[in-house]
């Protein structure tokens, strides 16, 4: 499958697909327990993001394609989640 990928442009989400799933304001992938739910506080002032674990299997396939061909997409409600999302993928992929 990797070969088929290969040279093409290619988008990956972020929640769920290159880190932890989140809905309804759960954090999903085994470490809700330790971060709890997400309020406005979180949202607004926390590194809640940045807690996310990163998806191993994504990050081994990420590193074997071309990276000036790989875009990734995700949703963001305030500027402190882009800033620990852009942190975040930074560090993890």
């Amino acid at each position: 499958m990797l070969e088929k990928l290969k040279g093409k442009y290619i988008f990956f989400d972020v929640d769920g697909t290159l880190s932890e799933y989140r809905f309804r304001d759960i954090l999903y992938g085994g470490r809700c327990s330790e971060l709890g739910c997400q309020s406005l506080n979180d949202l607004l002032f926390s590194d809640l993001f940045y807690k996310a674990r990163p998806l191993k299997t994504m990050q081994d396939i990420i590193s074997k394609l071309d990276s000036d061909k790989i875009f990734v997409l995700g949703t963001s409600t305030t500027n402190n989640e882009i800033n620990w999302k852009y942190k975040w993928l930074k560090e993890n992929y």
